[in-house]
């Protein structure tokens, strides 16, 4: 029974380091998030697919697509990769992000997931509902947009339900460690 009092703590301390770092990345990130400057962006270009790709040698659309997860085990090239552009502070042209930390260094708004994906019926109807949503970016001449330390993007998501869930996770290990401690003691003591 000891040992199985000591494996649980271990383990309940293992996933405590593990909460911590975690808890630590993203309230530097939510803090970091109080600083963001609201800004009224200039749109220079807008870029979106309007047809599937033909080839990709010489089709100046295939920029346009990434990948994208369409089900178990499968991956398409077809996935939509809309771009808007504006100018930063300096009047360079620069792709506006989604989100500050964002992984998606070549889109603006890029799709991920796309059940179904591998069927070309699938990416037009795909392609033609987007050409709807993008017509709300084409028309404009400025969009709302933020930035923080150089970098420009439309969403100020700011991590504050992460850092909860991983403070409430923390909590909860120390808790479970703090129990353990307590059982184990009393079995030490019952055993003497």
């Amino acid at each position: 029974m000891v040992k199985d009092c000591t494996c649980c703590f271990f383990f309940s301390n293992l996933i405590s380091i593990v909460f911590i770092g975690l808890t630590i990345k993203y309230s530097v990130i939510y803090d970091d998030s109080k600083d963001y400057n609201s800004n009224d962006c200039i749109i220079t270009r807008v870029e979106y697919p309007t047809k599937l790709l033909t080839s990709l040698d010489n089709d100046p659309n295939k920029y346009n697509f990434a990948r994208c997860s369409c089900g178990k085990r499968c991956l398409s090239d077809m996935g939509i990769c809309n771009k808007i552009y504006i100018k930063n502070k300096n009047d360079n042209e620069i792709l506006l992000k989604n989100k500050y930390l964002s992984l998606d260094g070549n889109c603006t708004f890029r799709e991920k997931y796309c059940p179904d994906g591998e069927k070309i019926e699938n990416r037009l109807y795909k392609i033609e509902e987007n050409k709807l949503e993008m017509n709300m970016y084409i028309n404009k001449t400025s969009i709302k947009c933020y930035n923080y330390k150089d970098e420009y993007f439309i969403n100020n998501y700011n991590y504050l339900k992460e850092t909860l869930i991983c403070v409430f996770g923390l909590s909860l290990c120390v808790i479970t460690t703090c129990i353990i401690c307590c059982c184990f003691r009393r079995q030490t003591e019952c055993i003497s």
